[in-house]
């Protein structure tokens, strides 16, 4: 099986891109037109907050790991539910 775009690796709690190919990506990266940094050794998305990718958003903590569950998001002043990784 081929992966392809971002993908949530579970047992390794990370998201990660591979390209068309199948192959993972590393470094600053471009998807959906906006520019996103991937660990140059273990490929997992270096960011915190919120971030849409490919139609969906994951909510990361500060160690850039996904969150699930009801989560406070104090910016926003407001509690958001995420299943799987998705905000609703």
């Amino acid at each position: 099986m081929c992966f392809k775009g971002v993908q949530y690796i579970a047992n390794q709690n990370k998201l990660v891109l591979y390209n068309a190919s199948g192959q993972m990506l590393y470094g600053t990266q471009t998807v959906s037109g906006k520019k996103y940094y991937f660990n140059k050794v273990t490929g997992a998305l270096q960011q915190t907050g919120q971030v849409y990718l490919q139609g969906h958003w994951y909510l990361l903590n500060s160690y850039s790991k996904p969150l699930t569950g009801f989560q406070y998001i104090s910016s926003q002043k407001k509690t958001n539910r995420t299943i799987g990784l998705f905000l609703l």
